[in-house]
């Protein structure tokens, strides 16, 4: 699945690339957790990283995505913060979750509150490894990264603010995404579920000097699906 990009620049950056989940025949553990059943053998080496793998090998996988039934480009996964899923050092998926504040002075323009957009651009696990409960495992590890974002955001519309934007205190979160599969819907609800609880976003925004209005769920599928 895919949605619209929209420029980052400021926010994630602050990510670096790093080793976010590393399971070594734990399965018996995983399998634990409540949500989903890992169908691979119990000696599999899991390990989900954020932009860690050489461009080679994603370039590679992106090229198998592109002979799959989907139209996906280079763009959404080449050159920018990538989560990856690993199964024994062999790439077999890439999720692109964007990040976004619109902060806009209120003195220049009709738009009157601080915007935050979280969009689930892009998420792809190879068919031979799809429906053994991977793109669950894959979800819940980049679902526990959603509280970074959260705070990365809300300290940089604190300092647009602090630099004399003029805005209002409230804010609104978008939570975005466009479908291509029944799976992509699949990773977003499970990805944004219980988003106030598990997040707790009124609390963050409230220790930068914000509010929270609301939070928006805004996703459908593309038109040439049929859906």
């Amino acid at each position: 699945m895919c949605c619209n990009e929209k420029d980052n620049e400021g926010v994630t950056s602050i990510f670096a690339n790093r080793i976010l989940s590393y399971e070594a025949a734990k399965t018996a553990e995983i399998k634990s957790k409540p949500g989903f059943i890992l169908n691979i053998p119990p000696e599999s080496l899991l390990t989900v990283s954020l932009s860690a793998g050489n461009t080679s090998k994603k370039r590679q996988l992106v090229r198998e995505l592109a002979n799959d039934f989907l139209p996906y480009q280079e763009e959404y996964f080449i050159g920018m913060p990538i989560y990856e899923l690993w199964l024994n050092h062999e790439l077999i998926g890439l999720c692109h979750l964007n990040c976004d504040i619109y902060v806009t002075d209120i003195q220049n323009t009709s738009i009157d509150e601080p915007t935050l957009f979280l969009s689930l651009e892009t998420v792809f696990i190879k068919a031979a490894y799809r429906h053994k409960g991977l793109g669950s495992y894959f979800c819940d590890v980049i679902r526990s990264e959603l509280g970074v974002y959260l705070i990365a955001s809300a300290y940089e519309m604190k300092s647009q603010k602090d630099g004399g934007v003029v805005c209002p205190d409230s804010c609104q979160i978008i939570l975005e995404s466009t479908f291509d599969s029944e799976g992509g819907e699949r990773f977003y609800r499970q990805l944004f579920s219980d988003f106030k609880t598990y997040v707790r976003p009124a609390a963050v925004l409230k220790s930068f000097g914000f509010t929270l209005s609301s939070v928006v769920y805004d996703a459908s599928y593309n038109e040439y699906n049929g859906f």
